[in-house]
């Protein structure tokens, strides 16, 4: 079941700290790669890695080395979409590994836009707080 709360508040911490920081054992975030056969790849054993252990949870979408709020970034291939990863996916695994996709996007969207409200108020009252 999605748990829209869950997601937020990952995507929360993703904008705040050290991707790494974020990532556990039940948790895997992967960025776009190089090319649409490199994503497959890193999701395919991300996600066979999850299912191999206690299952969880991967975002694909968030690179890695990049500053917080420039981390999220729209999918550069236009054909794939969280369905036809899902779909790799059991193509790729044996037994097949079932996924349930989301598209995270509006999420997203809505967690950045939100954050970055809260920092434009803080800036602006730092200075009335410094006299």
């Amino acid at each position: 079941m999605f748990d829209k709360s869950k997601f937020k508040q990952i995507l929360v911490q993703l904008c705040e700290q050290a991707v790494e920081t974020v990532e556990n054992e039940q948790l895997e975030v992967k960025g776009w790669g190089k090319g649409k056969g490199d994503l497959v790849d890193r999701v395919v054993d991300a996600a066979s890695c999850l299912a191999n252990a206690q299952g969880g949870i991967l975002i694909v979408g968030i690179e890695e080395d990049k500053w917080p709020r420039k981390r999220f970034s729209r999918c550069p291939y236009p054909e794939v979409n969280p369905a036809w990863l899902a779909l790799r996916v059991q193509d790729n695994t044996y037994p097949p590994v079932n996924c349930a996709p989301h598209d995270l996007s509006p999420l997203v969207f809505e967690v950045c836009a939100g954050l970055l409200d809260h920092y434009l108020v803080d800036s602006e009252q730092l200075p009335s707080l410094r006299r």
